[in-house]
């Protein structure tokens, strides 16, 4: 008997066979019709086995070779017991289950990939300039290679055990579903992190720390989780951006860059040298990047490692967005909504900086709103989570509460809401208990920003 591994033919009827011996819903079962669309099938009759399996299934019945044939007869397939017989006979053990899956399903991304290529084909050949059509055929191979993309419509019991089937695997493997921010607080909020097809909004004026906690996020997933990280930065240069997160990983204070490196801040550096050698962090310093800059360069670099952690937009406004009829909210649109699909496509989670309304400024509570979102519709619309940064530091100088910040989670489709504190420093931000909120609270004896006190406080 061929190799399985090596014969996609061999492995599409050893599944069949597998699934009918087995015959009942389990988790390996679960999984293996997971990975494995009913077009990944290359023959008929294959695909009528199939069908009928997966319709045993949805409607809670058990799939042994009876109830197939059964199924097949009533569809009248043209398939006979003999046959199924046969298939199960020849079947040596069921253990390969998943490797069978995951051939069928790797041979069937291929003749994706495939057609993609000839669909390129098609597009070199249509009216565009050469970069609109490269970003047209990376789209095609970007779409070939997700899975279950020819699928247009499933059962909602399907859909339900495929649910239940992932949830337990989360409990077991969160980090495959996951995608930690590294502010313990921040992840508590969101249940666990980023989903890995998040937009994240982090809105904020001017000095609050946007970038310092982006690059602290990016940081996190690209040395601690070793995931690779594409950060896109329109206003610091890849140095300034780099300096920031040495300060971050190695605690070395940032005033030292120019008045020179303390003895152990010298060992610091040189051990995370070391570090960022391991990890993967790829930097686009190049000012005005477009949507569609960012997504040629997201794919690319997904296609080199396979799985992104993150990618990171430093920041919205400075973006090129394309006006369309002179209607700037439309272009913002544009950009939002496309990060939005590109974190979907990629199954990596996009982190988008926005710059907030100086409108806020004139309020006497100077914490921000959904509305202080500049193009706020469509930002809303879109992102699955909204952040939002506030310090008093920035507006009075002598607040007690020094340079604490509220990290404000202010929306969020997948968790509750809510306010982490951590205190900026030279390093970064770090998180600061919300007791100690409160004492700095009661010993400034005012209200704070206009009739609020500082953060919401339970």
């Amino acid at each position: 008997m061929n190799n399985p591994q090596h014969d996609p033919v061999t492995a599409q009827w050893s599944l069949l066979a597998a699934l009918m011996v087995i015959g009942r819903p389990t988790n390996e079962v679960e999984r293996a019709i997971g990975k494995v669309t009913l077009d990944a099938l290359t023959t008929p009759n294959y695909r009528a086995i199939y069908s009928a399996i997966l319709t045993l299934r949805s409607a809670g019945k058990g799939f042994d070779l009876v109830a197939v044939d059964a199924e097949l007869t009533r569809l009248q397939a043209g398939i006979d017991f003999a046959t199924l017989a046969t298939m199960a006979k020849e079947l040596i053990s069921t253990a390969p289950l998943l490797s069978w899956a995951d051939v069928i399903a790797e041979r069937h991304s291929l003749r994706s990939i495939e057609r993609a290529l000839r669909r390129g084909n098609a597009i070199l050949a249509d009216e565009g300039t050469p970069a609109e059509k490269l970003e047209r055929i990376k789209g095609e191979l970007a779409s070939a290679v997700r899975a279950g993309d020819n699928q247009t419509s499933r059962d909602g019991v399907d859909v339900l055990r495929d649910f239940v089937a992932e949830l337990e695997e989360s409990l077991r493997n969160p980090e495959r579903y996951m995608v930690p921010t590294g502010i313990a607080g921040l992840d508590v909020l969101m249940d666990g992190g980023l989903n890995k097809n998040d937009l994240l909004v982090i809105g904020a004026r001017p000095k609050m720390g946007k970038t310092e906690l982006m690059t602290q996020i990016a940081g996190n997933i690209a040395f601690d989780q070793r995931k690779p990280v594409l950060l896109f930065s329109m206003e610091m240069s890849g140095k300034q951006i780099m300096a920031r997160i040495t300060a971050q990983r190695a605690a070395i204070d940032k005033a030292s860059y120019r008045k020179g490196l303390e003895t152990h801040e010298f060992a610091a550096l040189s051990r995370f040298m070391g570090e960022i050698q391991r990890g993967q962090l790829a930097l686009v310093d190049r000012p005005r990047r477009s949507l569609g800059d960012i997504c040629t360069e997201a794919r690319e670099l997904a296609f080199r490692y396979g799985q992104l952690g993150a990618i990171c937009v430093d920041y919205l406004t400075l973006m090129h967005i394309d006006t369309k009829n002179n209607r700037y909210d439309l272009g913002v649109a544009e950009v939002t909504a496309g990060l939005k699909s590109l974190a979907t496509e990629l199954q990596a989670p996009v982190i988008l900086l926005a710059q907030l309304n100086r409108n806020l400024e004139q309020r006497a509570n100077k914490r921000p709103v959904m509305s202080d979102l500049r193009e706020s519709g469509s930002i809303e619309q879109d992102a699955d989570r909204i952040v939002f940064l506030y310090r008093e530091a920035v507006y009075d100088p002598q607040t007690p509460l020094g340079n604490i910040t509220e990290i404000i989670l202010a929306a969020s489709r997948h968790s509750g809401t809510g306010t982490v504190y951590a205190d900026l420093t030279n390093h970064g931000f770090s998180e600061v208990a919300s007791d100690q909120v409160r004492r700095l609270n009661a010993s400034a004896k005012r209200p704070g920003n206009g009739s609020v006190t500082f953060g919401d406080i339970s």
